[in-house]
């Protein structure tokens, strides 16, 4: 069977989901996230990963705004960053840690998916890119993340970071990153080291 759509039970019961994966689902179009948002309040986990047909999470109304919104998601994976625009996503303010991994075709990030990051500058504390094998670039709005304690890259592409918070205490550079990245931050005469002079824990992969 193809499913296109995933549903929950229709009464007006709480739903007592405390984490959610919805992965490697290729014909899904649609998650009811935003029509059962008034019973998800329990959901702090969400994954999203190689559903590349999702257009939608549910029919969100405009009433719902950030400071009443029932979903306080602390931890989000997705391998799409459209996502993050889809409405309940884009209006929440609460993500602690967000991972975004498997995808081959984003370069970069659009606008609207750059300034969704100064959404959670207050709350964000862990970020990760992982196995995004075409992605050149970081958004540029990383150094306004004023809560980022750590921050965690392994994508091959990539040959130089954004400017970076002062608040960011771990950086970690993995193997699987572009060899001009490695050199130009290794601490042994990287170019640009003292760009990062400042964070206390620096990991970079040989």
């Amino acid at each position: 069977m193809e499913w296109t759509t995933l549903n929950f039970c229709s009464n007006s019961n709480p739903i007592p989901l405390e984490s959610l994966t919805v992965c490697d689902c290729p014909n899904i179009t649609s998650l009811p996230l935003a029509d059962e948002i008034a019973r998800l309040s329990a959901l702090r986990v969400l994954t999203i990963t190689n559903c590349p047909n999702l257009i939608s999470l549910g029919r969100y109304r405009e009433v719902e705004t950030t400071n009443n919104c029932h979903l306080m998601l602390s931890d989000l994976t997705i391998s799409d960053p459209s996502v993050l625009l889809m409405e309940p996503l884009r209006s929440i303010a609460s993500i602690k840690e967000l991972t975004i991994e498997y995808n081959d075709e984003v370069v970069s990030f659009p606008n609207e998916a750059e300034q969704w990051f100064l959404k959670v500058r207050s709350s964000l504390y862990e970020l990760r890119f992982s196995d995004l094998k075409s992605l050149e670039s970081l958004p540029s709005t990383l150094e306004s993340l004023s809560s980022l304690h750590k921050l965690s890259i392994d994508v091959p592409m990539l040959r130089e970071l954004p400017k970076l918070p002062p608040s960011l205490k771990r950086l970690e550079i993995w193997g699987r990153c572009h060899p001009e990245l490695k050199e130009r931050y290794k601490e042994d005469g990287g170019s640009d080291r003292h760009k990062i002079a400042h964070i206390p824990s620096i990991f970079i992969d040989p």
